[in-house]
């Protein structure tokens, strides 16, 4: 099937993420400008494909590849890395080299000539961001066919999709937000983006529908927790801020004879000292502290040896 762009916005505000009107609010357009846009086979223009590029997280080369503006050739710098040998050389495009950063990825080469051809996998992206250090620039491993993309997005070569008799995309990645610290409208201080491979997020999260990101207590992309922004239910691995510190601990819930919930939270730890508390943290489930921010559960933690 061919792409047309109609389908595809109807697609995207189906997910409910962003309503037409607030997206013609974002374009300056009156919000009968989006409705035209998904009845008829018209393209916006490049400010407005911009903007809708940008709100529902795809490339904007990405969709005018999809469109038929520029061709496959031109997307070759944004298409997903195969193989460590491929991400190392884009590494190298990006980052402004000298002797020293240079020795660095040689000497990284060398010690790790057996993984050149390997799969690229979250893995090796985390491992090779700490190996090489914050000096180095490193792009965006984002693959745009993912679970819930398009259904008729034009495929671009160069892209691992899930093979044999599987229809779904079973080996994607999907790139997650690194944050170093949170508010009450989510995370704040974007660190840089590493991915997961979705397969992992199966495994382990509530609800794939949810939201997803990486903390790291500390600036250089250290001690990552993957978290799942969703209500905790007893027994699950918290992260939490009270006041201005982050802390991990286990959401326990005890129901009282009057069925009012209590919750107690205990082997708490400090991410950033990596020390436990000795005092549990106790409320009532509909009455949150006023200084306490639950940001989500934690699915995962991935730290330095």
């Amino acid at each position: 099937m061919s792409f047309k762009f109609s389908e595809f916005l109807k697609h995207e505000l189906g997910k409910k993420v962003l309503k037409a009107n607030e997206l013609a609010k974002l374009m300056n357009r009156a919000p009968s400008y989006i409705t035209k846009l998904q009845k008829e086979d018209i393209i916006p223009d490049y400010k407005d494909l911009k903007v809708i590029a940008e709100q529902f997280g795809i490339g904007y080369e990405f969709l005018l590849f999809q469109i038929g503006i520029i061709d496959v050739n031109t997307l070759l710098h944004i298409n997903a890395f195969g193989n460590l040998k491929s991400y190392l050389s884009e590494i190298i495009n990006l980052t402004n080299m000298t002797p020293e950063k240079i020795d660095i990825i040689n000497t990284y080469m060398k010690e790790n000539t057996d993984k050149l051809d390997f799969e690229l996998t979250d893995d090796l992206i985390v491992e090779t961001m700490k190996t090489l250090g914050d000096e180095f620039v490193f792009p965006s491993y984002k693959n745009p066919y993912g679970a819930d993309s398009f259904r008729d997005f034009k495929k671009l070569p160069k892209i691992k999709i899930a093979t044999g008799e599987t229809s779904q995309v079973e080996n994607q990645l999907k790139q997650l937000p690194v944050y170093s610290d949170f508010n009450v409208d989510g995370g704040v201080n974007v660190m840089t983006e590493i991915a997961i491979d979705i397969r992992t997020l199966k495994n382990k999260a509530t609800n794939l529908e949810s939201e997803f990101f990486w903390y790291s207590p500390y600036s250089s992309i250290r001690d990552l927790y993957l978290v799942e922004k969703v209500h905790c239910k007893d027994g699950d691995r918290v992260i939490y801020k009270k006041k201005d510190t982050i802390y991990t601990g286990k959401y326990n819930v005890k129901t009282t004879d009057d069925k009012i919930n209590s919750v107690v939270f205990t082997d708490i730890i400090a991410p950033h000292k990596d020390e436990p508390v000795a005092v549990p943290e106790f409320f009532l489930e509909n009455n949150i502290p006023a200084d306490m921010l639950i940001i989500g559960k934690v699915l995962s933690v991935f730290k330095d040896a």
